[in-house]
C-alpha cells in the first residue's frame, strides 16, 4: 500500500511517461519537500534518522 502511494506521488511529480533522469529529479524534489515539512515536526535529528532508517 505504501509503495502504491509513493508511486502515485511520483507520477504526479514526474508524469507517467518520464525517463530515468526525470524520475530521479522528481524523487529529489519530493525528498526535499518532505524534509522541509518534517523538520519543524521532528527536528533535524529526526529527519536525518528517517533518511538512514531501513525501509520496510
Amino acid at each position: 500500500m505504501r509503495q502504491r502511494a509513493f508511486q502515485r506521488l511520483l507520477e504526479r511529480e514526474a508524469g507517467t511517461d518520464a525517463d530515468a533522469p526525470a524520475i530521479a529529479a522528481a524523487t529529489r524534489r519530493m525528498g526535499d519537500r518532505f524534509t522541509q515539512q518534517l523538520t519543524p515536526l521532528i527536528g533535524d535529528a529526526g529527519v536525518a534518522a528517517t533518511a538512514t532508517a531501513p525501509s520496510i
